[in-house]
């Protein structure tokens, strides 16, 4: 699918475990370092950025600088064609150490100051900074994908609430419904 697939690791045991895993196979190269560093020596062209680096506790690296998002962003050079993708949207959404964990506005204002034209937006647990010729592309996956979010959402919302099970698949109402009847509208 992908022609070179980097990833990187910070922590001296992922690494190696990573590079062992992914040794055969081609076109994936690891890399072993701070992802800001190694982002910024990278030449511009289309590619896909998938952007986690975050320490996640126990033994995995990263402590001293928990997010470095704002660093990846600021340090991956611009294409008109990029697409980010930033994992785990809902660890934005609220934070005691802003200088150490950037909030979701934080992040999206950086966003859209690396890439003035780009498309920002949350879908599902993603931050995303797409094409402005791919807005309408991402718009409609995430409107034909809300009722599945509502329904997992209200499945984990109802479990254990003795509800029955018809009245948990309730459709869903005011503003989602609307969204979701704009949606299935749009691809008539």
């Amino acid at each position: 699918m992908f022609p070179t697939v980097l990833t990187i690791e910070l922590s001296d045991r992922y690494f190696e475990l990573a590079s062992a895993e992914l040794a055969a196979v081609p076109n994936i190269a690891a890399e072993h370092g701070a992802s800001p560093a190694i982002l910024e020596r990278l030449e511009p062209a289309p590619t896909l950025y998938w952007l986690d680096a975050h320490w996640s506790g126990l033994d995995t690296a990263g402590e001293e600088n928990p997010c470095p998002v704002l660093e990846e962003i600021a340090a991956i050079p611009t294409h008109p064609a990029d697409c980010l993708l930033i994992d785990d949207a809902r660890l934005f959404a609220a934070t005691r150490e802003p200088d150490r964990w950037p909030t979701l506005v934080r992040v999206l204002d950086a966003l859209r100051e690396a890439r003035p034209g780009a498309h920002v937006t949350v879908l599902h647990d993603l931050i995303l900074c797409v094409p402005p010729e791919a807005k309408d592309l991402l718009d409609d996956f995430g409107m034909e994908h809300a009722q599945e979010v509502w329904a997992a959402g209200e499945e984990a919302r109802l479990a254990g609430s003795g509800l029955d099970a018809a009245e948990s698949q309730a459709p869903p109402t005011g503003r989602l419904r609307q969204l979701a009847r704009y949606a299935a509208g749009r691809r008539r």
